[in-house]
């Protein structure tokens, strides 16, 4: 089950056409295939991949970590804001946490 963590405060939070897209920093080294439409392994991709899938909103945000479980590999994803302190990180809790 994913958990989110808002870096900006209650009032202030932009939830919406305001974001660069998703990413993540973990050792899971997952790329986003343009070709395949899904992440990949750097080995898995040949071609035309990139470390960030452009996502512009919380409510996208949600509907890709549903429909790519292979990024709960990666323990933590990032969406990315175009403002310094709006990023929302996703954090993958396995079991009854």
């Amino acid at each position: 089950m994913w958990h989110f963590e808002f870096d900006a405060p209650v009032k202030t939070r932009i939830l919406s056409s305001r974001f660069f897209g998703i990413t993540q920093f973990s050792d899971a080294d997952l790329w986003w295939s343009h070709t395949y439409k899904k992440w990949l392994t750097l080995d898995e991709c040949n071609g035309n991949c990139g470390s960030a899938k452009h996502v512009r909103s919380f409510k996208a945000f949600k509907r890709h970590l549903r429909k790519h479980p292979e990024l709960q590999a990666c323990g933590e994803v990032v969406l990315v804001s175009r403002y310094v302190g709006h990023n929302i990180r996703a954090i993958w809790n396995t079991g009854g946490e």
